[in-house]
Order: C-alpha cells, then sequence, then structure tokens
C-alpha cells in the first residue's frame, strides 16, 4: 500500500464543543478540506541526521494547538483535515529508489485537488513532491510556480545519488517537460555565510533571482510575499510552496540539519507561510528538515506544527 499509518502517539481529542483543538479537526479523507502526509526519510542529508523523525514529531506537536488566531482573523474550527500517514516503502539506502516510490504514492493525491501538507524528512524530497504534482496536474512547460523559504541554495550538481542540497537545482533541470520555469522558482531567505559563491554563481547560471535574508528584512515580510507571489505566478496556474526549516534562526530551530545563526523569524516565516496559503493557486506545502532527536526542547517541532496551522489557516480563508 501507498501509506502507513503514522507512529505519532496523537492525544485522545476533546470533546468540548466551544473550545475544540486543533486535533480535533481530522476528518475522513472524503469530507476533509486539506490533505496530510509524512514522508520519513533523511537518507540523503548532508548534514545531521534526524529529519526520519520530522513526520511523527511534528504530529505529536498538534496537541499544543488550539484554532483560533486573532491577529489574522483565523478560526480552523471550521475545518477539516485528514492524515493519509506515511508513505511506506521508503529506503534510507537508495534516495533515487525513495523519490520514485514517493512520487508514486504522491501523484494520485494531487489529483484529488485539495491543499496538501507533506511533512518532510529532508529537503531532497521536495523534488518527487513538485515532480508529484506536476504530472497529476498534467502540467506543461512554465505551467508550475514555485515558492521557496530556504537559508540555503540547494542547487548542487551531484554524481550517483542525489542530496538534501540538490533538490532546486534538478527541479529546474530534470523535470520532463520543464514545468518550473527558472523564473517562476523564488527562493526567499537565502542567508549570510550559508552558501558558497559557486553555488551562488550555480543558481545564477540556472536563471535564479533569490531574495535574500537582508531584502526580507528591509523591505519587509508582506512586500516580499505580494513580490514572490507575483513572479511564480506570472504564467503558471499552480503554485506550491517549499519549506526548509533552516530558513528559521537557530534560536527557534535548532533541531534542524544545518542551523541558521541571524535566521529568519518565525514571525517574518509565517507571514510569508500565511499570504502564499490565502492564493487559490497554491496547492500545497512541503516543510522539511524537522529533526526532533536533535533539539531536546521540542522548540522545532512547535515552530513546525505552528507554521502547518497557520498554511492551514491561509488555506481556510481563501475566498
Amino acid at each position: 500500500m501507498a501509506f502507513q499509518p503514522s507512529p505519532a502517539q496523537m492525544p485522545t481529542p476533546r470533546r468540548d464543543a466551544p473550545d475544540p483543538r486543533f486535533v480535533d479537526l481530522q476528518a475522513d479523507a472524503g469530507r476533509a478540506d486539506v490533505l496530510l502526509c509524512g514522508l520519513p526519510f533523511d537518507g540523503a542529508v548532508l548534514g545531521r541526521k534526524g529529519a526520519a523523525g520530522g513526520p511523527t514529531g511534528i504530529r505529536e506537536t498538534f496537541r499544543y494547538l488550539a484554532t483560533h488566531d486573532p491577529d489574522r482573523g483565523v478560526d480552523l474550527a471550521s475545518l477539516r483535515w485528514h492524515d493519509l500517514g506515511d508513505v511506506a516503502g521508503l529506503r534510507p539506502d537508495d534516495t533515487l529508489a525513495t523519490h520514485e516510490t514517493a512520487r508514486a504514492a504522491l501523484k494520485p493525491v494531487f489529483a484529488r485537488s485539495k491543499p496538501i501538507v507533506v511533512l518532510g524528512g529532508d529537503n531532497s524530497l521536495s523534488f518527487p513532491v513538485v515532480q508529484a504534482l506536476a504530472q497529476a496536474k498534467g502540467a506543461g512547460k512554465g505551467g508550475i510556480g514555485l515558492i521557496v523559504l530556504d537559508a540555503h541554495y540547494d542547487v548542487r550538481t551531484y554524481e550517483g545519488q542525489p542530496s538534501s542540497g540538490t533538490p532546486y537545482g534538478r527541479i529546474l533541470t530534470e523535470l520532463e517537460g520543464k514545468p518550473v520555469a527558472p523564473s517562476n522558482l523564488v527562493e526567499v531567505g537565502i542567508r549570510p555565510f550559508a552558501n558558497t559563491k559557486h553555488l551562488a554563481d550555480r543558481a545564477a547560471s540556472l536563471g535564479l533571482h533569490p531574495i535574500t535574508l537582508g531584502q526580507v528584512r528591509h523591505l519587509g515580510a508582506q512586500v516580499v510575499a505580494r513580490d514572490a507571489l507575483r513572479r511564480a505566478g506570472d504564467g503558471p496556474t499552480t503554485l506550491w510552496l517549499s519549506l526548509d526549516l533552516d530558513v528559521l534562526d537557530q534560536s527557534v530551530a535548532p533541531g534542524v540539519s544545518a542551523p541558521s545563526i541571524g535566521g529568519m523569524s518565525l514571525t517574518d516565516a509565517a507571514t510569508l507561510v500565511d499570504a502564499v496559503a490565502r492564493d487559490p493557486r497554491v496547492a500545497g506545502m512541503d516543510l522539511t528538515e524537522c529533526a526532533p532527536s536533535l533539539d531536546p526542547s521540542g522548540n522545532t517541532a512547535r515552530a513546525a506544527a505552528y507554521l502547518v496551522a497557520v498554511f492551514m489557516g491561509g488555506a481556510a480563508s481563501r475566498p
């Protein structure tokens, strides 16, 4: 079977109707407004491993979430989400085989035309996620727009097996039919001293024009979100959000493969996620590099769960 139940220990839902918890909002797949699934794999990590535990760790942290966001005027109480479980058959010793398994499992899910949140897992998985989306939507050349929140360019070249540093380069060069054009792939949050000049030049040679973390701070997250949506959506009818948790500052998310001193604030990340999620063209989000075993405080998983709730709130606010 494509999916297997998650091993997460979810709490018993509260039955107090006026005070629902986030975990109370689960529904069967047919009634759900948003779908969720996990890809527990970190075989392609270049740095510290632990992201295979991300899907379970994030799910278990859902217990801390309520439903109301007074700042954005969002109440998730009317939203229903369904957890499909984890994609089965992922192989820690074979990244390419794992990517093919993930693609095959996710393609029919994307065909359901409901927003989906994919919990990683390492950042290499963004490639089969976008591949499955493009195939499910029948996207031709330039049919998919991609907004990325990441401290790194992730456009490394490779021989043999790809890594967590290769997904966006692969998306531009290896996807059949070139569904993502360089002008529609917008990387946001590139951080000082997180990349080499060689990788910056590689990104430029691919036609990328990233928005640096300094620009996010100077312009403001709302302005950057509008610009990212304009650029990613110039032509494509389907958009996707890819969020690597290492974009966040290490004080918020230390439990990632490559922690970021001087990284993005959780407030700015949430502003970007909310703005993107509200766009009806956005088919969903993959969230990668959460490694709970590297963060005994549990803060990294809590930040990830919070951003999932923000995305769902944005999706629930669509016209």
